[in-house]
């Protein structure tokens, strides 16, 4: 299965700083637990935002369930009048109204404010694609406030199309997205193609050959391999770099570098992970279809 780099690296610094608060509590004795140590492993500008937006009923919830396994419809009721944050380890998934309803003015409003503090928005739609009210609300974030590059756009409900999520489906459906997506590329915006009903599915076959085909046809791995590229490409693990360098500068000022101490190579072998990592995703993405 493909890892969402994002959360991984974020939970491997939580436990580092888990490790080194061990280490100082340890040694006591020699005044360390007095020494200072970051609250947290988040930027400092707070969690690394990951914001939903789209369609009103595209499935945004079911996609946030199957990309983290936090189900927001508990809570349901407030979630569709409002956005609501949902803590991801030290990241936060951000489920916004849907848009452009007509039924409540104000949950534009709402989206748009998330929007603001996103470092990945996803754009979910259906099958059907764009119509006239949600194209336009995907041109003015993408283009007149020049948000495409912070942009997955994603086509959920792909079982209710007519040959399911083929490559064939999926070329006759990007085709038309690319009307309203000009001037960006299906490639631009890492598109992917969901049938989460399928995922779901496949955590509870117990068939290994039935499990490889739901598994393929739910899109999963195309997703995560498609974000793990967004996050390279447009430096969003720098985010997550940041506060481990907070870290081990919380070390080596006081105590300097030491060899004796595990949580110096620790630190120094994630830098590094995720120094591999930036070089290596983008080429990811070049080498893998989206369709």
């Amino acid at each position: 299965m493909t890892n969402f780099q994002l959360e991984e690296f974020a939970a491997r610094g939580g436990k580092l700083l888990t490790a080194t608060r061990k280490i100082f509590s340890d040694n006591a004795d020699l005044g360390w637990t007095f020494l200072p140590l970051p609250e947290t492993m988040k930027p400092a500008d707070g969690a690394v935002k990951l914001v939903f937006v789209g369609q009103y009923s595209a499935g945004k919830s079911s996609i946030i369930k199957m990309l983290s396994g936090i189900d927001t419809e508990i809570g349901a009721g407030i979630k569709t009048q409002t956005a609501h944050a949902y803590t991801w380890g030290d990241l936060e998934i951000v489920d916004t109204p849907g848009i452009h309803t007509e039924l409540r003015p104000d949950h534009d409003e709402k989206s748009y404010d998330e929007i603001n503090h996103a470092a990945l928005l996803i754009f979910v739609v259906t099958n059907e694609g764009f119509d006239d009210r949600i194209g336009k609300h995907f041109r003015k974030l993408a283009i007149e406030q020049d948000r495409g590059k912070n942009m997955v756009l994603v086509v959920n409900k792909m079982d209710r199309t007519a040959l399911g999520n083929v490559p064939e489906q999926r070329e006759v459906i990007a085709a038309d997205l690319q009307k309203v997506i000009t001037p960006f590329t299906p490639q631009d915006l890492f598109l992917s193609f969901l049938d989460t009903e399928s995922y779901f599915a496949w955590q509870d076959e117990t068939d290994d050959e039935m499990r490889a085909l739901l598994l393929e046809q739910s899109g999963f791995e195309n997703f995560v391999a498609n974000l793990n590229s967004f996050v390279a490409s447009r430096g969003v693990l720098s985010k997550v770099q940041a506060p481990l360098e907070t870290l081990k500068s919380s070390i080596t000022d006081v105590i300097g570098e030491s060899e004796d101490l595990s949580i110096d190579r620790d630190i120094e072998a994630a830098e590094e992970l995720l120094r591999r990592k930036q070089k290596t995703l983008p080429i990811m993405r070049c080498e893998s279809p989206l369709l």
